[in-house]
């Protein structure tokens, strides 16, 4: 004890303080919530721009005629905005709607709801904008807003039209607590309320709002007791919407409201599955759950109206207050229904007019027995009935009464649908479902008529049991044995106010999901009276329970295989493996089904960087961690797995104690079997409590024991407080007593101000004596404590502190001050005459002051008093991103001066798509160690850390997001974010009709939805009156198919008649040239069949002869101009030209000119071939040959080559060479082939060549072709190639002339390296080295690779000591060898040696003729019928047959000497084709756009 007593005093201490700063806090909270609560509550300045940015109806298109903007004044002075919109037509005949918005936003927001009341149910609108909201004046609050609903009530009930027409109310949230208020207060004005998410009062909601303010709910001074209010509404029908998912008013606080309403027996209560606080009305069925609410009402004022008109005759013109007296003393009357009124009744619920009367039906309506035989009901006419009526009315008038068994219900089971609608209609104070209608209402009707015509009075007793006992008493039906029993979720019924007679319709309308609660026992629908029914088990003849208990009911529906799974929608087996969630909901689901679900949740999805660490209860949304992902099938307490089935157990159960410790803080375990769902309350004793003073024990049941806030007796608690003066006033409590509260008047430090201070506010204890008084100060005041010192002369100017007796010294004394302001130098050795008084100036010395500044620097200044001055000095400072330094001042940086660079920071912002592209960021040096830490990792390592990593605030980023939404028509208005974009939050109000009109859908609809495509035809006609293809209803914007019909139409240019034209086809055309003569009158319209005028300028050749030479003009037409022949305008006809003997001929220009004569006349001279002809003509002369001058040039210009081809390919050289002759005969300057293969390419050059023209080749293989240039010397042979193969042929065939012996013979040819025809396309260099590794390695050769063509390769031997003719003997014994590997792998076509001569260049191969042959030497191999056989004519052309043949084939080759080619053994193969063409096959840039503009 002795070591306790010491420590008191700290604890006491400790707690002091901890209870004060506690207290002061909760103070603070409180303060602060009751001062700005308005603000909280009314955010009329949410979204942005909502006081200055007001939607006016225009802007949602309502006629400007139907709409005003009204200013009211309210009798304080404030001016509040409401919108006024009418009906056009009758509007005094419609409902008016007062809307009464939220608390967020202003009227305008509000309008598209407005167009629905105003645009689809045809009512009048009022529209509220609250003070302090929009453009209102004043600031909003509980009694101001009411004042505004008043002044707008009276504002309508003064209206010439609206105060002739029913008043509906309609609010949303806060909107709704002025609705109810205003209905509540002028009840007798309106005629239905409809409120959406409201809430019963303000402080009820503050726990779940905003939970760390409930204790402070006391403070709330705007109450809004809507709770108080709707319990005095007793006549006006109410409409209930609420949102299941509401997030800001829990729908249980809203169902408050609708439990209060007990005096108002016409309730409607609507829950919308999906329905969030703010888009409830976006719900499906929101709007037509409104519609049919009216209809309800309608139809129930229309039964009333008419019952009014029968029961009570006169009386129905008298005041409400009589007809309640009546009914109050019992009077009932027999009512007299004419026949045209029957149908109306039979049509109309009759549980509502049953409802309508307080007392329920008159006796002459109670039911009567039904007769023991059932069968098919029909329905006669009104005449049987009539007839009927009299038949079955007795002797005397009496009605015989009749009994019949109340109508029975159908429960509508709860569906798991998220926007499904709970439709609960209330007549009364308990709450039922709407009752099925009466059958046989024609006989009931012929009864009622029959007693209404007697006149008698019921006979006392025999009432019929009101509607609610017949609601409380359904009659349950049993299921059929050995059927499945599957539970219906919607609900059949008739429209409101149609006939019940025909057919019955599927109504959207089940409740929401609750779940493990399953309702058992209702079939789609009940079997008819006339079909047999078969006896039913025992077992099946027993009910299931209707126990709200959630354990009984999921035992029984997994006994009877009844409940179903909520992942796959299956009922859950006793053979199969099950899983519970041990959240709120305690759901069922199959072992597979949730595996899969939680699995599928976990995993990552593509585009999305977010770690998946849990997964969620579909059912109740509990979280789950990776680890409890379920993946063993336990029984119910978890001790067992895979329990065996058991029948006489419960399902899934291992049959021993359950043991589960509950969660509410008990110590004992489950006593129970091993059971589904939650464990009971525990009904143990629980154990023995003491009170938190200690005084008092009680022990009571577990569950009654709050364990978690402990007992408290309710005493005083008395315990000595910190301050050690007091004892705690409070009653028993938890925890310590806190802060003494005791106040007492205590005096602060100076003596000045006196004031009550809290015992545990006080400060230490301070004793001060003052002209000799002396108190003690407890408090600081924070005033001046302007004493006067000893001088007299100046004051204390400190805060308030503790006084001595003695006066303090002044501060400027002499005594005190012995020294300069610097303190450097005594006073004493700087003056004469030494300081006496305390107001005497203290004299400065001449030293620098250096005293330390807060930049750091020494003052530079001399001594002086006051502040020091701005320090100047020069420093280096790094700018903000740290790349650079920055000389300033001591001064600038005082004033805030910032160096900064020019560097642009190109770190990615926290999006991760944006760049920083801020100048001298402050967070670059951050950012670059961030993104450095990341280098080295994977991709979606990387990915990862960079979602977890903390970006720098100045990467933070802010930007909008901008990206077009899934609706096409806005854009995503959220930060910048790495995610999907949500979906479009706006919705359109506007009805979506096709264009026939049979398909529509009601809004409101989601932003960008598009209406199906309708099944019903088209309907549109078409303009040509033809009957329509028949096609299905389409968009405007889509046209309907073409019309297909054959029609005759005349041609464009007038001429002819067309006939089978299409009918969609506007304009025929007969095909033949127009032909009308042009505005020249020289030439006549070239343009096939064309609309509208001809060629507007003549373009065409004028054609004109010129005067000079007699070729036609070659200008373009200047009729009616004569030809222009000066110099600049020469003839450019082409002229042949010859030499005196007619040798040599050239095709030149013309030229002639008026100045200039045609160059066709001059002759051209002479060359060595006309020399050599002349001479080979006297030699023929001389040795008797036959010297013919046309036949020797025309077999001069053919080469063998050219004719022995010709002789194997007549057809394709013919085509080729008549080609040649229409080019040459045309302007053309190219002419451009075909793709050919080689042989036939190396055939038109050959020919190109002897009609004195250039070729090339271009493009790569297969699609390699031939363009021919025209050139000066280009001129059409004398000769054909069949007339020169025929003179060749017969002068090969006659005897050896003198100068063919003559000729020289031909010697053996040598050969130096090997030549590869034909590579295999994309051979690459390495690989064509292997393949010929076999031949080529055993050689004592070594080759060099040599591309001399885009497809052929030499092989050349390298340098060594070996003489040529050992090289020739080396290529002869390889050559065998080479040949095989060649043929066995198909690496190239065939390979032959050849001779390689100084230039590098290919001289001639064995393929090739002997020097001195005729023809084009070496580019072709002679082809005689003795070495080649040709099968037909294209064997050779597509390179088919034996080796020779396609030897033969592949030796026809453009006749030009083979390029000297580089050695490519270094060199990357390229991909690009163009590298790969031959050099003398590429065409210049200029020649190539002369050649594109030709073939233009």
């Amino acid at each position: 004890m002795e070591y306790i007593v010491p420590v008191l005093p700290v604890v006491r201490a400790t707690a002091k303080w901890a209870l004060a700063i506690g207290a002061t806090t909760l103070a603070i909270t409180g303060a602060l919530l009751y001062t700005f609560q308005n603000s909280i509550i009314y955010p009329a300045s949410m979204p942005a721009g909502s006081r200055t940015n007001v939607p006016n109806p225009s802007d949602f298109d309502f006629p400007s005629s139907c709409w005003e903007e009204i200013v009211l004044d309210t009798p304080d002075k404030e001016k509040i905005r409401a919108y006024v919109i009418l009906q056009e037509k009758a509007p005094e005949k419609r409902n008016t709607v007062l809307l009464f918005h939220a608390n967020a936003g202003n009227v305008g927001h509000r309008l598209p709801i407005a167009k629905v009341f105003w645009g689809r149910m045809g009512c009048n609108v009022v529209m509220l904008s609250y003070r302090g909201y929009g453009l209102s004046t004043g600031t909003p609050s509980e009694k101001g807003i009411k004042i505004d609903a008043q002044v707008m009530l009276d504002y309508v009930l003064q209206h010439p039209v609206l105060s002739k027409t029913p008043l509906i109310a309609y609010g949303q949230s806060i909107g709704g607590a002025v609705a109810i208020h205003t209905v509540a207060t002028y009840e007798k004005k309106f005629r239905g309320l409809v409120i959406e998410n409201t809430f019963k009062s303000i402080p009820s909601l503050i726990p779940s709002v905003m939970p760390i303010a409930a204790p402070f709910s006391l403070l709330c001074h705007q109450i809004w007791d809507s709770e108080k209010c709707i319990a005095k509404i007793e006549n006006v029908p109410m409409l209930f919407l609420a949102g299941a998912r509401d997030e800001l008013i829990p729908p249980e606080n809203f169902r408050g409201l609708y439990d209060a309403a007990t005096k108002c027996p016409k309730r409607t209560w609507k829950v919308f599955g999906g329905g969030t606080h703010n888009d409830t009305c976006l719900q499906a069925g929101y709007f037509q759950a409104i519609v049919d609410w009216l209809d309800c009402e309608r139809e129930k004022e229309e039964i009333r109206g008419l019952q009014s008109s029968v029961y009570f005759g006169e009386l129905a013109t008298k005041r409400q207050k009589h007809q309640e007296a009546i009914f109050g003393q019992g009077v009932a009357f027999i009512p007299v229904i004419p026949l045209h009124q029957q149908h109306s009744i039979s049509a109309m619920d009759s549980s509502v007019a049953t409802q309508s009367l307080p007392n329920g039906p008159p006796p002459s309506q109670t039911p009567a027995p039904r007769n023991k035989r059932r069968g098919p009901r029909r329905n006669k006419p009104a005449n049987e009935q009539n007839g009927d009526a009299q038949e079955q009315q007795p002797a005397g008038g009496e009605q015989p009464q009749q009994q019949r068994r109340p109508p029975r219900q159908r429960q509508p089971k709860e569906n798991a649908g998220e926007n499904a609608i709970e439709d609960v209609e209330v007549n009364g104070e308990a709450a039922s479902t709407k009752p099925k209608r009466p059958r046989n209402r024609n006989r009931r009707a012929k009864g009622v008529q029959a007693a209404a015509a007697e006149g008698e009075a019921p006979a006392e007793g025999s009432a019929a049991p009101p509607v609610q006992q017949q609601a409380q008493q359904p009659r349950p039906r049993q299921p059929m044995p050995g059927r499945r029993q599957h539970v219906f979720s919607g609900q059949l019924s008739g429209e409101a106010g149609a006939p019940t007679n025909g057919p019955r319709s599927l109504q959207p309308m089940a409740p929401a999901f609750v779940p493990s609660q399953v309702e058992f026992g209702q079939r789609a629908r009940p079997h008819t009276h006339n079909r047999s029914v078969p006896a039913m088990s025992n077992e099946a003849k027993v009910e299931l329970t209707e126990s709200t208990d959630l354990m009984t009911r999921l035992h029984e529906g997994l006994k009877r295989e009844c409940h179903e799974c909520m992942f796959c929608l299956d009922n859950i087996r006793l053979s199969q493996q099950t899983w519970s969630c041990t959240g709120s909901c305690w759901a069922v689901f199959h072992l597979k089904c949730i595996t899969k679900w939680a699995k599928s949740s976990l995993e990552m999805k593509e585009g999305t960087t977010e770690a998946k660490e849990n997964w969620r209860c579909p059912g109740c949304q509990q979280t789950y961690g990776r680890a409890e992902v379920p993946k063993q099938y336990k029984c119910w307490c978890g001790k067992v797995e895979n329990p065996v089935v058991d029948r006489f157990l419960t399902p899934h159960s291992c049959g021993e104690i359950c043991g589960r410790g509950r969660s509410d803080g008990c110590p004992h375990a489950c006593t129970l079997p091993c059971h589904a769902g939650p464990c009971p309350p525990c009904t143990a004793m629980g154990p023995v409590q003491t009170c938190f003073c200690g005084k008092h024990t009680k022990q009571v049941r577990c569950v009654d024991t709050d364990y978690e806030k402990g007992y408290g007796c309710g005493e005083r608690c008395g315990e000595l407080m910190a301050c050690g003066e007091h004892e705690c006033e409070r009653d028993c409590h938890e925890g310590l007593c806190g802060s003494c509260t005791a106040v007492s008047e205590e005096m602060c430090y100076c003596g000045k101000e006196v004031k009550g201070v809290a015992c545990g506010e006080r400060l230490d204890d301070r004793t001060s004596r003052k002209d000799g008084e002396e108190w003690c100060g407890k408090w600081e005041c924070q005033n001046a404590c302007e004493r006067a010192f000893d001088c007299g002369v100046h004051k204390c100017q400190k805060a308030c502190h503790p006084l001595d007796e003695e006066v303090a010294k002044c501060p400027q004394s002499p005594e005190v001050v012995d020294s300069c302001p610097c303190g450097q130098t005594k006073l004493e050795d700087l003056e004469d005459a030494p300081r006496t008084r305390c107001t005497d100036p203290i004299p400065t010395c001449r030293k620098q002051c250096n005293a330390l500044l807060e930049c750091g620097h020494t003052c530079e200044a001399r001594c002086h008093h006051g502040e020091h001055p701005v320090c100047k000095k020069s420093i280096e400072l790094p700018c903000r991103c740290g790349s650079s330094m920055t000389e300033t001042n001591c001064q600038e940086i005082a004033e805030g001066f910032e160096p900064r660079c020019e560097r642009t920071c190109h770190a990615l912002r926290s999006c991760g798509k944006h760049e920083c592209s801020q100048k001298c960021c402050a967070g670059a040096p951050k950012a670059e160690k961030r993104i450095a830490a990341r280098k080295g990792m994977g991709r979606a390592a990387a990915r990862l850390a960079r979602d977890y990593e903390d970006v720098e605030a100045e990467h933070v980023c802010t930007l909008t997001c901008g990206k077009q939404l899934q609706c096409g028509n806005h854009t995503c208005q959220l930060l910048c974010h790495p995610s999907y974009c949500p979906s479009c939050l706006e919705a359109s109000f506007e009805e979506l009709v096709c264009h026939c009109g049979r398909t529509r859908i009601m809004p409101p609809l989601p932003c960008g939805y598009k209406l199906p495509p309708c099944p019903h035809p088209c309907k549109r006609r078409k303009a040509c009156g033809h009957p329509s293809v028949p096609h299905n209803c389409h968009p405007d914007e889509e046209k309907c198919p073409r019309c297909p019909y054959l029609t005759e139409k005349r041609c464009l240019c007038q001429k002819k008649m067309v006939k089978n034209v299409p009918c969609w086809k506007e304009e025929a055309s007969c095909g033949e040239i127009c032909g009308k003569l042009l505005k020249c009158g020289g030439h006549r319209c070239r343009k096939l069949c064309h609309a509208g005028e001809c060629e507007t300028e003549c373009t065409q050749v004028c054609g004109k002869p010129r005067k000079t030479c007699g070729h036609p003009c070659g200008e373009q037409c200047h009729s009616p101009f004569a030809c222009p022949e000066d110099e600049k305008h020469r003839c450019k006809a082409r002229v042949v030209t010859t030499c005196a003997c007619g040798t040599v001929r050239q095709e030149v220009v013309c030229g002639a000119s008026t100045k200039t004569e045609t160059t066709g006349k001059k002759e051209l001279p002479c060359t060595e071939k006309c020399d050599k002809l002349q001479r080979n003509k006297r030699m023929a002369e001389a040795l008797g040959v036959d010297g013919d001058k046309t036949s020797e040039v025309a077999l001069s210009v053919y080469t063998d080559d050219i004719l022995e081809y010709y002789r194997t390919n007549k057809l394709w050289a013919t085509s080729i060479e008549n080609s040649l002759k229409t080019f040459v005969a045309g302007d053309k300057k190219m002419l451009s082939f075909k793709p050919m293969k080689r042989a036939q390419r190396g055939f038109v050059h050959a020919m190109a060549e002897a009609y004195g023209m250039t070729s090339q080749s271009q493009d790569p293989d297969p699609f390699r072709n031939v363009v021919v240039t025209r050139t000066s010397n280009t001129i059409v042979p004398l000769t054909t190639l069949a007339q020169a193969a025929t003179s060749r042929t017969n002068s090969g065939a006659a005897t050896p002339s003198g100068l063919q012996q003559m000729q020289t013979k031909t010697t053996s040819k040598a050969y130096n390296a090997f030549y590869l025809e034909a590579v295999r396309i994309g051979t690459e260099q390495a690989e064509l080295a292997r393949v010929l590794e076999p031949a080529l390695g055993p050689s004592p050769l070594k080759f060099s690779i040599k591309w001399v063509t885009d497809e052929d390769v030499l092989l050349e031997p390298l340098p060594s000591s070996l003489s040529v003719i050992e090289v020739e003997v080396a290529l002869a014994s390889i050559k065998p060898s080479l040949k095989r590997v060649v043929a066995s792998t198909g690496i190239a076509m065939f390979a032959e040696l050849c001779w390689i001569g100084r230039d590098g260049k290919v001289s001639y191969r064995e393929s090739t003729k002997v020097a001195g042959a005729s023809g084009a030497g070496a580019w072709g191999k002679k082809l005689t019928p003795a070495t080649t056989s040709i099968a037909n004519a294209f064997s050779m052309l597509n390179l088919a047959g034996p080796p020779e043949q396609r030897a033969s084939a592949s030796s026809w080759r453009k006749p030009v000497e083979v390029p000297e080619v580089k050695p490519v053994a270094n060199e990357p193969v390229l991909d690009d084709w163009q590298a790969m063409i031959d050099p003398e096959e590429l065409i210049s840039p200029e020649e190539e756009r002369e050649f594109l503009d030709r073939l233009d």
